[in-house]
C-alpha cells in the first residue's frame, strides 16, 4: 500500500480498495495513535483493544456484528 498506520492515508487506501464508506469500517487496534487517525482523520468506527476480549465482544454485540448471547 506504500503507507503504514497511523498515517490516515493507510485507512483511506483500504476504504478505496474495498469501495466502502468510512463509517462502514471498524478499526480494532491496540495503539491509541492508530485509533485516533482512523476515527478523527478518516471517520471510521474504532475500538481500542486493551487485551480484554470480553469488552471487545460486548462492543461487537453493541454494533450488531456479533449476536447478543441468549440469557437462560
Amino acid at each position: 500500500m506504500g503507507v503504514m498506520k497511523p498515517n490516515p492515508e493507510f485507512f483511506k487506501a483500504v476504504i478505496k480498495k474495498y469501495n466502502v464508506a468510512p463509517h462502514e469500517v471498524l478499526v480494532i487496534d491496540d495503539l491509541p495513535e492508530n485509533i485516533a487517525a482512523a476515527q478523527t482523520d478518516v471517520g471510521c468506527k474504532v475500538f481500542l483493544f486493551n487485551n480484554n476480549p470480553k469488552a471487545l465482544r460486548t462492543h461487537l454485540q453493541h454494533l450488531e456484528v456479533l449476536p447478543h448471547e441468549m440469557l437462560h
